[in-house]
C-alpha cells in the first residue's frame, strides 16, 4: 500500500529543528526580557542579534552579553573543547577588547548543560579556578588560555580576565518545554497576579513573536525609505535596526496590556448580561422623566464605570463570580430605584410633571450612598459611582422607569 507524503511524518527535517533552536533562543531572549519589569530588577533593556545571540543593558550602564547554545539531548553536556563553546568564548574576548570597561559579564546558556569534571574539559571547573584567584596547575587548561590569546593577538591576562566575567546558565529548560518555563515566570508577576491560564498564554506567544521579529528585524520604520534622503543614510538606517532590535519596559508592559485589554473587550462583547454599549432607552426614559441633560450625561459615564467594573470582575475572577456580583449588586441597586419610583412616580398626583424624575435620582443617589456608607462589603469593590452606573444599566434593560411606562420603539 503505498503511504501519502502528506499523512507520513518526517525523519528528517533539519528545517524544523533549526527553526525549534531559533524559537528557543528567542524565547529565552523574551524570559530575560520580562525582568525588565521586576521590582528589584538590574535589567534596563534587551537587545535580539545586536553583537550576541542576546544583550543585556544593565540598570548601571554596564552590559551582560549573552550566548544562547542547543543541540540533542543524546549529545551530552558541552565540554569546555567544543567547537560552539570555544568559538563562543572567543566572541566574549573580542567584544571585550572591542569595547574596554562595558562588559559587566557575559553568559553561556544551554539546554543540555556542561561537563562536570575537574579537568581542560570541564567549563565550570576552569571558570571557577580563574574566579577562585587559584593557581592553574593543569598544562592542558593553559595551553587551552594560551591558544585563545594567540589565536586573538592578545595576551593571557586579558583572556583569563574575560573568562572570569562568564557565567555558566544550564536551568533555563528544554527546547519542548521553555514556552512552559516563559509561562510560569509571567505567572510569578506581581502585574499579573489575577492573570489567568489563557490570558498568561497569550502574553507568551505574543512575547516570543515580538522577540522573533525584533531578532530578524521584521519591525522596521515604514518610512525607511527616508534613509536615502538623510545627509548620513548609513547612520540613519544602523540607528533604525538597533531600534528595531531592542526591547523597552515599555514595549513588555505594552503586549501585557495588549492582552488584557483585548480580554476585557472580548468579554464585554460576548459575556455581559445586557448590551453594555447602548444608551438610547436610557436617553429616551430619562428625558421622559425630566432629568437634566447634565444629569443624563453623568449616568452615562457612571454607566460606562460600571461596565468596566463588571469587566474586570470576569478578568479578574471567572465568569460565575463575576455574574454573582453583578446579579447582588444589579438586586439592591434595582430595589432602591423601585422604592424612589413608587415615592416619586407610581400614584403620585403630579406625575405628569417631568420634574419626577429628578427627584427619583435624587433619592436614589441618597439611599445608595447612604446603604455604601452602611455596608461597604455588600458592594465588593465598588464605589457609589458604580452603583449609580448599574441604575443606568438597569434602565437600559427596561428594569427601571423614570416615570410612568411607554412603548418605546
Amino acid at each position: 500500500m503505498n503511504r501519502r507524503i502528506e499523512n507520513t511524518s518526517s525523519q528528517n527535517d533539519p528545517g524544523d529543528d533549526t527553526l525549534k533552536r531559533y524559537r528557543y533562543q528567542c524565547t529565552y531572549a523574551a524570559l530575560l526580557s520580562i525582568g525588565i519589569i521586576k521590582e528589584s530588577t538590574i535589567i534596563n533593556k534587551v537587545y535580539c542579534e545586536h553583537h550576541e545571540d542576546v544583550l543585556i543593558k544593565l540598570s548601571n550602564g554596564k552590559f551582560s552579553g549573552i550566548q544562547i547554545k542547543t543541540r540533542n539531548l543524546n549529545l551530552g553536556a558541552f565540554d569546555a573543547n567544543d567547537e560552539a563553546i570555544v568559538k563562543s568564548t572567543k566572541r566574549f574576548i573580542e567584544l571585550d577588547i572591542q569595547f574596554p570597561n562595558q562588559f559587566q559579564s557575559f553568559v553561556l546558556a544551554t539546554n543540555v548543560g556542561f561537563l562536570k569534571k575537574e579537568n581542560a574539559k570541564g567549563l565550570d571547573f576552569i571558570l571557577t579556578q580563574l574566579k577562585e584567584n587559584k593557581a592553574i596547575s593543569n598544562g592542558n587548561i593553559k595551553k587551552w588560555i594560551k591558544k585563545f590569546a594567540t589565536q586573538l593577538g592578545t595576551t593571557e591576562a586579558i583572556v583569563k580576565s574575560v573568562l572570569k566575567k562568564i557565567n555558566l546558565k544550564s536551568d533555563i529548560g528544554s527546547i519542548e518545554t521553555i514556552d512552559v518555563t516563559l509561562l510560569r515566570e509571567l505567572g510569578e508577576l506581581k502585574q499579573l497576579d489575577d492573570a489567568t491560564y489563557a490570558e498568561l498564554k497569550s502574553i507568551t506567544d505574543k512575547l516570543i513573536l515580538h522577540h522573533i521579529n525584533a531578532s530578524s528585524l521584521k519591525y522596521r520604520d515604514p518610512l525607511h525609505e527616508h534613509f536615502v534622503l538623510n545627509t548620513n543614510p548609513e547612520k540613519e538606517e544602523a540607528k533604525e535596526k538597533i531600534t528595531g532590535k531592542s526591547i523597552d519596559e515599555g514595549i513588555v508592559l505594552g503586549i501585557i496590556d495588549e492582552v488584557l485589554t483585548d480580554k476585557v473587550k472580548i468579554h464585554l462583547k460576548d459575556n455581559m448580561p445586557t448590551d453594555l454599549s447602548s444608551t438610547k432607552k436610557l436617553e429616551i426614559k430619562l428625558d421622559a422623566g425630566g432629568v437634566s441633560y447634565d444629569n443624563l450625561e453623568l449616568l452615562k459615564d457612571n454607566k460606562s464605570s460600571m461596565e468596566f467594573k463588571l469587566a474586570s470582575w470576569i478578568h479578574k475572577y471567572s465568569e460565575k463570580t463575576a455574574r454573582e456580583r453583578y446579579n447582588q449588586i444589579k438586586t439592591i441597586v434595582q430595589t432602591e430605584c423601585q422604592n424612589a419610583h413608587d415615592t416619586n412616580i407610581t400614584g403620585d398626583e403630579d406625575m405628569t410633571k417631568p420634574t419626577n424624575g429628578t427627584k427619583m435620582l435624587i433619592q436614589i443617589r441618597k439611599e445608595l450612598k447612604d446603604r455604601y456608607k452602611s455596608d461597604k462589603t455588600s458592594f465588593f469593590d465598588c464605589i457609589p459611582e458604580h452603583l449609580y452606573g448599574m441604575a443606568a444599566i438597569l434602565t437600559e434593560e427596561c428594569k427601571i422607569w423614570w416615570s410612568e411606562k411607554f412603548k418605546i420603539d
